[in-house]
């Protein structure tokens, strides 16, 4: 297996890893391991890739993709759950200010 292969098999497993941890809420451990992951894509470089390893490695970018599209919706839905938690911590704060000023 070439370095591209193994690189684009870590980046697949990082981003396997990911959507487990963006799941889970676990933000501490998803920093580390996105650090790993943007490593590893930066050090794939598809410029000559062999003829012999094309298709591999085309199946290999196309579920790379899909894995982050995946992640990209798994993190704006995580988004979305801490946006409205928070909202409703403030109006709960608000409310008790209101009755504590009294």
């Amino acid at each position: 297996m070439s370095s591209l292969s193994q690189n684009l098999d870590q980046a697949i497993k990082h981003s396997l890893s990911l959507i487990t941890l963006a799941e889970a809420g676990d933000w501490d451990a998803f920093g580390d391991i996105e650090k790993q992951r943007q490593a590893v894509v930066a050090a794939i470089n598809t410029d000559d890739v062999e003829l012999s390893e094309a298709e591999q490695v085309r199946e290999q970018l196309k579920r790379l993709i899909e894995l982050n599209d995946q992640l990209e919706k798994v993190c704006l839905s995580e988004r979305d759950v801490a946006m409205t938690q928070l909202r409703s911590m403030q109006k709960g704060a608000q409310v008790t200010k209101a009755y504590g000023d009294k």
